[in-house]
C-alpha cells in the first residue's frame, strides 16, 4: 500500500521532537533501562512506562494533531 506522505518524514519529526522535549540519556537513561528490565509482564497496567516511551506518545501525538 502506497502512502500519500513520506513515513519517514515523520518518524524523523517524532524523533527531533522526542529531542526537543527534553530526553537525554543522562536524565532519563538509567531510569527508562531500570524500567524495561523489571517489567515482567508487559501486558501488565501496574507496570512503570519508559520515560522516552511518554515522550515518544506526545511527539506522536502532535503530528496526529497536524494531520488532522
Amino acid at each position: 500500500m502506497e502512502h500519500p506522505f513520506d513515513l519517514g518524514l515523520i518518524q524523523r519529526f517524532v524523533l527531533n521532537r522526542f529531542f526537543e522535549l527534553g530526553w537525554t540519556s543522562e536524565l532519563f537513561g538509567e531510569f527508562d533501562r531500570h524500567a524495561e528490565s523489571h517489567s515482567t509482564n508487559y501486558r501488565t497496567s501496574h507496570k512503570a512506562e519508559r520515560i522516552g516511551k511518554r515522550y515518544q506518545w506526545l511527539a506522536y501525538h502532535e503530528v496526529l494533531a497536524r494531520c488532522g
